[in-house]
């Protein structure tokens, strides 16, 4: 371990150093600010000569602790010995505008939900709400339900019951709000975005035979840039970077400011966007609209272009991370998100997808080739003639058309009876004598009596009926 230092007071050229940590020795003078030894042989520093495990240690206490700085080995804040926390100085607390990456100190009428709408925006004030609420280093905020009921988790509390004095009080132990750590959108803790901001791995230090050791491992010193070329340029080799990181990607080609343009951007150059240009934009100036979405596709896969943040908003259409064009950015052309208030600048490449290193290098690479997300196309309708369609023949009888034989019964036809109405006939009249005819006496003989006189009373008898019929009769 080394020694570490804390700002207590002084300036930013003179500070004014309290030692927290013990390891190697404090830096001669009055201040901790050695100045820069001359540059090893073949650029390496001068520790290049150091045994190679005493040069990984002091390479990575420069990495971690950002000795490489011009401003020495005392930094604005430190690590606490006893919690191994970052203990931040009053001049990195914002009070206003708080933006990821940094630390902020609430006031009154201020609450987690605003504070995350200020620094996250809009889009992303949700996912920047729980991070900041899941960030250990904000453990020493009192944590409740209350305001936090949509979320079903107890969010942070900011309540005026903490020491002013101390970043890190408890709640309870004062009357001031508490120091909270606004994360970036990927949830890093300060100890990795502040101590050693940057993704970059450690790079190998080259190795130079002899040399005095020394006790002190000396900062290192940034040498003039003379890598890169205008557009199109000679062929060059990159320009060194130091190994470590001071806001910016290490290891890649950096151009020089004649190579940025900030207009009218071509395949195969820098460009450095304005306020209103999106990458969309960029894509269409620089391979037409025919390659628009290759062109964006390229850009954004393009590794050269890793410095630069990366979120899905404006990108839905591809379903993919794509670059965001934010005023977040240092000077340098590969610094990082959140290191200045310039735009990125940006490498285009060409369409077959070179890096710089390679399209400004001696000699052909082959193309590289760029995914491009299936895209389904709706099938183009393709006009069909129409096709006569021949008339169907109808058979037509030959004219004339035959008489339909009809059967005819055979002559004579019987007559058909026809019901004749009854005529009624009248009655002929009878003449009626007008007075009732007398009967005529009619001589009976005498009946004779014994056995003849039986059969002859029955004749006498016959015989008078049929006079009496015929009497009738007229």
């Amino acid at each position: 371990m080394g020694t570490v230092y804390r700002k207590t007071g002084g300036t930013t050229a003179r500070p004014i150093l309290k030692p927290i940590a013990t390891g190697l020795p404090r830096p001669p003078g009055p201040i901790a600010r050695p100045m820069a030894p001359p540059i090893g042989p073949g650029g390496a520093p001068p520790w290049a000569s150091f045994p190679p495990l005493r040069r990984q240690r002091i390479a990575r206490m420069i990495h971690r602790h950002k000795w490489m700085h011009a401003r020495g080995y005392a930094f604005a804040g430190a690590i606490d010995a006893t919690s191994g926390r970052y203990v931040p100085d009053a001049s990195e607390i914002l009070t206003a505008a708080p933006k990821p990456g940094s630390f902020y100190v609430p006031r009154s009428g201020i609450y987690p939900a605003k504070v995350a709408d200020v620094a996250y925006g809009a889009a992303d004030r949700k996912r920047g709400l729980l991070l900041m609420n899941a960030s250990t280093w904000n453990d020493h905020v009192r944590r409740a339900a209350a305001g936090w009921e949509p979320y079903k988790v107890k969010g942070l509390q900011f309540e005026a019951k903490y020491k002013a004095t101390d970043p890190r009080s408890t709640y309870g132990s004062g009357t001031a709000f508490p120091v909270i750590w606004v994360p970036p959108l990927d949830g890093r803790e300060p100890e990795a975005v502040i101590v050693s901001p940057g993704p970059a791995p450690l790079p190998p230090l080259p190795p130079a035979p002899g040399g005095d050791p020394g006790s002190l491992p000396p900062p290192w010193v940034q040498p003039p840039i003379t890598g890169g070329a205008p557009y199109p340029g000679a062929p060059t080799s990159p320009a060194p970077t130091p190994p470590g990181g001071s806001g910016y990607a290490l290891g890649r080609y950096v151009p020089t400011n004649a190579q940025i343009l900030t207009a009218a951007p071509r395949p195969g150059t820098f460009y450095r966007p304005r306020q209103g240009i999106w990458p969309i934009k960029v894509a269409e100036v620089a391979y037409g609209a025919a390659d628009r979405k290759r062109g964006v596709l390229s850009i954004n896969a393009s590794t050269w272009n890793d410095h630069v943040r990366r979120a899905s908003k404006g990108w839905e259409a591809y379903k993919v991370n794509g670059l965001q064009f934010e005023a977040r950015y240092g000077a340098h052309p590969s610094s990082f998100f959140n290191t200045g208030n310039a735009y990125p600048v940006i490498w285009v490449p060409p369409l077959d997808g070179r890096e710089p290193e390679a399209f400004f290098a001696t000699g052909p690479t082959p193309p590289i080739p760029v995914p491009v997300p299936p895209v389904p196309v709706p099938p183009i309708p393709v006009p069909v003639p129409p096709v006569p369609v021949p008339p169907i023949p109808v058979p037509v009888p030959p004219w004339p058309v035959p008489p339909i034989p009809v059967p005819v019964p055979p002559w004579p036809v019987p007559p058909i009876p026809v019901p004749v109405p009854p005529v009624p006939v009248p009655p002929i009249p009878v003449p009626v004598p007008p007075w009732p005819v007398p009967p005529i006496p009619v001589p009976v003989p005498p009946i004779p009596s014994g056995a003849a006189g039986g059969i002859g009373g029955v004749v006498v008898g016959l015989s008078l009926l049929s006079a009496i019929a015929r009497l009738l009769d007229r």
